[in-house]
């Protein structure tokens, strides 16, 4: 990790893993996370994050989307509101380090990297915080777009809803569901990407 000012950081982070157990050798060599990370406070009640490059993502529930993406996020931060968007790209990242749910890629054990399958992402959330006695609620749009034709999942599209907050002093509750929505044929189960 670099820090360029107080406000741009640059971090990088990979492995890489090689085995043989007298049958077969194999190798894999991965890209853990790859950012450019730009701070911003516009005013004394705003802060404003920008990252580009490798990151990780999620939804609310860490259901459908809990993973790596190369691409965009921005992040605003109010005091009682935090909001977010992102965009990104899955087809650069190691088949062999991310699972998408329904895609295969065939790899041979002596592969260094295989492209995983290509899709483009997206997603927008909001959240307020610290409303009505410290409990937060918030909802988020989420959305899979294959790019390879020979993909045989269609665009799936995913509101999901959150909701946090104390029951009693030392007692806190965490309730969060998703719906998932579809566009197009042969659909029969939602997307993941594991990282």
């Amino acid at each position: 990790r670099h820090n360029f000012s107080n406000w741009i950081s640059f971090s990088m982070e990979g492995n890489y893993s090689a085995s043989y157990d007298f049958e077969k050798f194999s190798q894999n060599l991965n890209l853990d996370f790859l950012k450019l990370k730009m701070n911003f406070a516009p005013s004394s009640v705003a802060e404003i994050g920008v990252d580009l490059g490798r990151l990780h993502v999620s939804d609310s529930t860490s259901l459908v989307l809990n993973g790596l993406i190369d691409g965009a996020q921005v992040e605003i931060l109010l005091p009682e509101v935090d909001f977010s968007l992102f965009g990104g790209y899955t087809g650069l990242l190691n088949a062999k380090s991310v699972s998408i749910a329904n895609s295969t890629v065939e790899l041979t054990e002596d592969s260094l990297y295989g492209f995983a399958p290509k899709y483009l992402l997206g997603g927008i959330s909001l959240f307020a915080t610290n409303y009505y006695g410290n409990h937060s609620v918030g909802c988020d749009f989420s959305t899979f777009v294959p790019v390879d034709s020979r993909e045989t999942r269609t665009s799936s599209f995913y509101v999901g809803f959150d909701a946090t907050g104390p029951v009693f002093s030392s007692l806190y509750y965490d309730v969060s569901a998703i719906l998932s929505l579809f566009a197009g044929e042969n659909v029969n189960t939602g997307f993941l990407v594991d990282g």
